[in-house]
């Protein structure tokens, strides 16, 4: 690289700053139609704070409490507690000065309102009592104590940088970044789960065989479905 770029001359560039998108923070069901699907794709979800917002870290935590890993509290009781799933996630997506808090996961049809309904009670449980301090120090353990292990690559590092240079931070922030998630406590977590994953504002959407799931959907979400 040395070889092929040392020679360039320029100043260096600075990238602009994209305006925000429109956010929409209203609830809505929405149904896709799949028909003969044996399984439902879940999804729940809504527009949460930014990477660079005071309350990014308190956020990590809360969700990789709440669906973040195997043995967060989504999986727990919908894989191994029900059988619901293979699998059932929380992620946090970046998207331009936001992030987007998502749940999903993919059911067998014959469950879709079953499933529903707790990931919903799961989501109204976390907003009224929180997570527990085991869920914080494992979460912590899992994304601060093994972060060495995500950057053994150069390709992990440069990607992990031009995350922070989109963002508009410099590539040293890095390391602070983790030292303030190892410090988030129990109530600062919870109370950004509560905020993120409010199951009163949150989208839901159900791809799957409308005929089987709808009327499931519609009761086990408490609004009206549109069907796709």
């Amino acid at each position: 690289m040395r070889r092929v770029l040392s020679a360039w001359e320029g100043e260096p560039g600075t990238l602009p700053a994209p305006p925000a998108p429109p956010v929409r923070d209203v609830p809505a069901v929405i149904v896709v139609d799949r028909p003969g699907a044996v399984q439902t794709r879940l999804v729940l979800g809504r527009a949460a704070t930014a990477r660079t917002a005071p309350g990014w870290d308190a956020l990590l935590i809360g969700n990789h409490s709440l669906g973040g890993s195997v043995n967060a509290r989504l999986d727990r009781e919908l894989r191994e507690a029900k059988g619901y799933t293979y699998g059932f996630h929380s992620r946090l997506l970046a998207v331009v000065r936001h992030s987007l808090a998502v749940v999903t996961g993919a059911v067998e049809t014959s469950v879709t309102g079953k499933a529903l309904g707790d990931v919903r009670r799961i989501l109204r449980e976390v907003a009224e009592h929180g997570i527990s301090a085991a869920e914080r120090s494992a979460a912590v353990a899992q994304i601060v104590d093994a972060a060495p292990l995500r950057y053994l690559t150069a390709s992990a590092v440069a990607d992990e940088i031009a995350v922070l240079v989109l963002d508009g931070r410099a590539p040293g922030t890095l390391p602070g970044a983790f030292r303030r998630a190892a410090a988030v406590t129990v109530e600062e977590a919870s109370a950004a789960l509560r905020e993120a994953f409010a199951p009163d504002r949150l989208v839901t959407v159900a791809v799957g065989d409308a005929a089987r799931i709808e009327d499931e959907v519609r009761a086990a979400a408490g609004a009206s479905a549109e069907t796709g």
